[in-house]
């Protein structure tokens, strides 16, 4: 009985060997129509994929610009009243980006402008992730004060010149730089510098980025802020959006949800699906004489899977790769947002050509061969 077994398993072996060799053959002559499928569905379904993954990374975007123009940033206000610890620690909530306190501090005067006191604000080191401060130097945002940027360009501070001379003769090291543009957010630190100290004591305001949208403001306004002290101002604090020119929220879900990316894919199926279905529909006198020549119906299945599969693996290495760049290219952060879409549809694609092409095989019938060859 083993010697039978073993003798059943190399027969199905040496059947499985010929099967790839004869769909190799196929394939490197040209029977199976390789280039043509490959063809067709690297346009075809390549145009779903970009489409898909330039509607994504538009969003993305969008997302980021938004996020670039401070509008996610809300500024809670309340002078003498701001915990600078806990103000800090609201980054390490869930939905929260980044939070720094600020107050303000001495006005300095600049050797370029003795006659003007520049305006000085203290912050804490969380600042640095909420205005996105840029090092000067390789050694970090620390050790030294942050220009904003319209400031750091009449300075002409960069990574070689970190020095701002002050108008008694000491000078500051510019450790950092951060944007701040007249885009319509308030004007509190342009043209200033900041200078971080340790995040203990009072300050004037939180500024927290919350990102993803999950945080409600009303929940932020009693977590840094400190009850009054007796005889001082006992007003609630006061929330206000830094840039409110592109809207309150962004919604990004709202905003994908909008983007076809499902039907879309559908689409990209029911494509492989007539793709698959149409390349062996073209081959089906030939497929019907390998049947009348003692092929087996499992065999033959096996041959157009393998058929199939060497040219939709040249496809989608093609395909992946393009795809890829076209995220990138794109610049949503990350690219993988964009990507993913694409390559889904290019996935579930390849495995809809290959399920059609093997389901027409085994719709192929030997007692047809006479009506095929009259088609033909």
């Amino acid at each position: 009985m083993r010697v039978r077994t073993r003798r059943r398993q190399a027969t199905e072996g040496i059947r499985l060997r010929e099967v790839w060799r004869e769909a190799w053959r196929n394939v490197s002559t040209g029977a199976t129509r390789a280039l043509l499928g490959i063809a067709v569905f690297v346009v075809s379904i390549g145009a779903i994929g970009w489409f898909e993954a330039s509607s994504v990374a538009g969003v993305a975007r969008e997302a980021q610009s938004f996020r670039e123009a401070g509008a996610t940033v809300q500024v809670i206000a309340l002078s003498g009243r701001i915990d600078g610890a806990q103000c800090d620690a609201l980054s390490s909530y869930p939905g929260i980006a980044a939070s720094g306190a600020v107050r303000s501090a001495d006005d300095v005067r600049l050797a370029v402008s003795p006659s003007t006191s520049l305006p000085t604000f203290d912050a804490t080191p969380g600042m640095a992730g909420v205005l996105r401060v840029k090092p000067t130097s390789g050694q970090g945002a620390s050790g030294g004060v942050w220009l904003a940027g319209d400031l750091a360009d009449v300075l002409a501070v960069d990574g070689s010149r970190t020095s701002v001379p002050l108008s008694n003769g000491a000078s500051m090291t510019a450790s950092g730089v951060f944007a701040y543009p007249t885009d319509g957010r308030l004007p509190t630190l342009a043209y200033t510098l900041v200078s971080p100290v340790p995040a203990q004591g009072v300050f004037d305001a939180c500024w927290v980025e919350v990102w993803p949208e999950a945080v409600s403001t009303v929940d932020l306004l009693s977590l840094p802020v400190l009850p009054p002290a007796p005889g001082q101002d006992a007003s609630q604090p006061q929330a206000q959006q830094l840039n409110s020119t592109l809207g309150t929220q962004f919604d990004a879900q709202g905003r994908l949800a909008k983007v076809p990316v499902w039907p879309m894919t559908g689409a990209a199926v029911l494509l492989a699906v007539g793709l698959g279905v149409v390349l062996i529909r073209l081959r089906r006198l030939e497929l019907a004489s390998a049947l009348h020549a003692g092929l087996g119906s499992t065999a033959l299945a096996l041959q157009v899977a393998f058929e199939t599969l060497v040219w939709l693996f040249i496809a989608v290495a093609l395909l992946l790769p393009a795809e890829w760049w076209i995220a990138a290219h794109a610049n949503p952060d990350p690219a993988l947002v964009a990507f993913y879409p694409a390559a889904r549809a290019t996935m579930l694609a390849a495995a809809a050509t290959l399920i059609a092409a093997v389901s027409q095989a085994a719709l192929t019938r030997e007692k047809h061969l006479f009506r095929y060859f009259k088609n033909r």
